[in-house]
């Protein structure tokens, strides 16, 4: 079961390291897609963050830039700065 091979390997919440009640978040929110680069282990407080929270918002200027849409489209999308794009894709998960 792809759950379990998860759990394995990655034994911490990716966003705030607890150990405690790991889920399987899917990046893109299709569950069917089980692609490694597209799951990650979250607690259920992160996990419940990314999807009502800035920590969701966060997640998906990541998404967006991994997937090669210009700072330009996100900062006029998200009406952050281009320096805030910048350090929520590059810099710690838990900034917000």
């Amino acid at each position: 079961m792809i759950y379990n091979r998860i759990m394995e390997k990655e034994k911490t919440c990716q966003s705030c390291t607890s150990t405690r009640g790991l889920i399987v978040h899917h990046k893109d929110q299709n569950r069917n897609n089980n692609l490694p680069a597209n799951r990650i282990t979250l607690c259920p407080r992160c996990h419940q963050e990314t999807h009502y929270g800035t920590l969701k918002r966060n997640m998906e200027i990541r998404f967006m830039r991994n997937e090669g849409k210009a700072i330009q489209e996100i900062t006029d999308l998200y009406r952050l700065s281009r320096q805030r794009i910048h350090q929520i894709t590059k810099g710690n998960p838990k900034i917000i």
